[in-house]
């Protein structure tokens, strides 16, 4: 890959298979990473949700790509700018959005809507997103560890704030 900035990476549905994202879009290998190819370019690709041996999601600046492929091609299937997500099957997945609000889709990416809006003075940046069955969890920066979770699909949130550790 070249020398941009690496944000993630993940091993695909064979133990060769291999992708980067960064900050200059997606690198793959088929062959553990003895060589690459941009498989995704020109946008800065920030998280990818590998779901099953088919579906794998990115979120980029410029929208959602989903690859049905292992990362031989991409297409983009949402224009919404969100750069954290988690899914919990094909269709219902859970995203951060840049305009800091908890997001969800169940059609597969292709509509985001809006599941709860946090303010900024009390939750700081939302950090990171993990959805699995009917339990959601964010991680918000703030001067103590917090974060905030669901346990009904986003229907009811809760807080969590541990005031022994300290970040700032």
């Amino acid at each position: 890959p070249s020398s941009s900035k690496v944000y993630d990476e993940m091993i695909g549905s064979t133990k060769d298979t291999c992708l980067l994202l960064g900050e200059d879009g997606i690198w793959q290998s088929a062959n553990g990473g003895m060589a690459w190819k941009k498989s995704l370019s020109s946008t800065a690709v920030y998280d990818m949700e590998y779901v099953n041996i088919n579906t794998t999601y990115a979120c980029a600046y410029s929208g959602i790509y989903k690859t049905t492929n292992n990362g031989n091609t991409w297409n983009k299937i949402a224009n919404d700018t969100i750069y954290n997500i988690s899914f919990i099957n094909e269709n219902t997945g859970y995203g951060i959005s840049y305009d800091k609000k908890i997001v969800k889709t169940t059609d597969a990416g292709l509509n985001w809507s809006a599941v709860i809006d946090l303010p900024w003075n009390e939750f700081g940046y939302l950090t990171d997103i993990v959805a699995y069955s009917n339990y959601i969890m964010v991680a918000c920066s703030s001067n103590y560890f917090t974060y905030v979770y669901s346990n009904d699909n986003g229907s009811n949130w809760f807080k969590y704030i541990d005031n022994t550790i300290s970040f700032g």
